[in-house]
């Protein structure tokens, strides 16, 4: 929410989201009136489709009202490498393959146990 939302003197005004996640609203002039980075909340993704609604009904008091974000994401996409991302994945993914070597009394090795290996292991026992 922020003082500058309101359409004053019936003068409307638009809100754009950028690509970089960069939320503006604009007067009627189309001038910036304020910018804010929501790549925090969004930054990890690309935007698919998103609504912006601009109201002029306070949330907090000293409002004039309000630029309500909604839509959908879609998230990194690992097959392009992805950093951190992409290695917090693997160790998770290590420590699941490990949890069920240890789990069918497998401690050797690196390749994980697929589907028809625990289904026998698991009858063997």
């Amino acid at each position: 929410t922020d003082p500058g939302v309101a359409a004053s003197a019936g003068r409307p005004r638009v809100a754009v989201l950028t690509a970089s996640w960069m939320l503006l609203l604009l007067d009627h002039n189309l001038d910036v009136l304020w910018e804010t980075s929501l790549a925090d909340i969004f930054g990890h993704g690309r935007a698919r489709e998103v609504a912006l609604l601009v109201v002029p009904h306070a949330i907090a008091e000293g409002d004039h009202g309000a630029v309500l974000v909604a839509g959908a994401a879609e998230v990194h996409d690992f097959a392009e490498g992805g950093g951190a991302l992409d290695e917090s994945l693997e160790r998770e993914l290590f420590a699941e393959r490990e949890a069920s070597k240890r789990a069918f009394g497998d401690t050797e090795g690196t390749e994980p146990l697929n589907e028809g290996e625990r289904r026998h292991r698991t009858l063997e026992r």
